[in-house]
């Protein structure tokens, strides 16, 4: 080896590694270039080559993709008596489904049930509003927006109110409604029921997170990094790439083989997702943006 940059082929890219130097340096290959690659993301969930591009270039082809989606109880849900949220429920629906969620189930005069768990800092809707408002590639940020301080100020309020369960141990509770679990929501979650989060109310926003290969421009082996990405998206490898610590990206159901997977994990393939949770894990990543991991971001709130 010579030491040299072109020594690298591709990388294996976290969205948490902050790639965006890379990506304005223009040390990735377009892979517009490569049709048997680039025609491969209108397999993909909608959104994805979106994610995976930088004006108009494409920078990465997905390794590991997830999303973020609430869990519901569905005994609880039914206990409740409550409609399911409207797809698109903004973060003011939220305030006031929240309150119809606390209810008073053991007779004992107190409120017992909570809509869901979150911790107060920082707001949940940071996420969606960072993804939207601060360019991660000209580090530009703005924050002094009434989508951005009316959010903050109902925040403020559902907890003042005590309508969310101020912890967060990312386990299943008889008495919370919706459950939030980070990057839980991919293709092996079963017939596990789930919604969408709240979103922001001038744009519809999700969050993704993303890994992905890149490859080099200028690496001397760039037509073999090449051939093994078409060779990776080929159906021949993606028809059982959702196992567990995965995740497929391929968003047709149907396209996946069951039972070559069973045969790959040993009898017990993943627990391949419901096709009503493949449309909402389409619906989620068409209005997605990868997540922003920028701790001095994070905003404290003091009641």
């Amino acid at each position: 080896m010579s030491g040299q940059m072109d020594d690298i082929g591709m990388l294996l890219v976290k969205s948490m590694d902050m790639p965006e130097s890379l990506i304005i340096n223009n040390f990735f290959y377009d892979l517009n270039n490569c049709p048997g690659i680039a025609e491969k993301f209108n397999l993909m969930f909608d959104g994805l080559k979106d994610s995976l591009s930088y004006n108009g270039k494409i920078f990465g082809v997905p390794f590991f993709v997830v999303t973020d989606a609430w869990k519901v109880n569905t005994e609880l849900m039914d206990t409740l008596k409550l409609d399911y949220p409207e797809e698109n429920w903004t973060w003011d629906d939220f305030y006031l489904y929240a309150k119809e969620a606390r209810r008073n189930l053991n007779g004992d005069g107190k409120t017992d049930t909570y809509i869901v768990e979150l911790m107060m800092t920082p707001p949940f809707f940071m996420y969606q509003y960072n993804s939207i408002y601060f360019d991660v590639y000209q580090k530009t940020a703005d924050y002094n927006t009434e989508e951005f301080i009316n959010p903050l100020k109902l925040w403020k309020k559902i907890y003042k109110e005590d309508l969310v369960e101020n912890t967060h141990h990312r386990i299943e509770k008889d008495y919370i409604l919706f459950m939030y679990k980070a990057w839980d929501f991919g293709t092996c979650v079963g017939d596990d029921t789930y919604i969408c989060k709240p979103t922001l109310k001038s744009k519809r926003i999700y969050n993704n997170y993303i890994s992905f290969f890149m490859v080099n421009k200028k690496a001397i082996n760039l037509n073999e990094c090449l051939d093994s990405l078409e060779i990776y998206l080929s159906d021949e490898v993606q028809r059982i790439n959702y196992g567990y610590g995965i995740n497929g990206f391929y968003k047709e159901r149907s396209f996946y083989d069951t039972a070559e997977a069973a045969i790959l994990y040993r009898g017990e393939p993943p627990n391949l997702t419901c096709s009503d949770n493949f449309i909402l894990l389409n619906t989620i990543f068409k209005y997605s943006k990868p997540h922003v991991f920028r701790d001095e971001l994070d905003i404290l709130i003091y009641m």
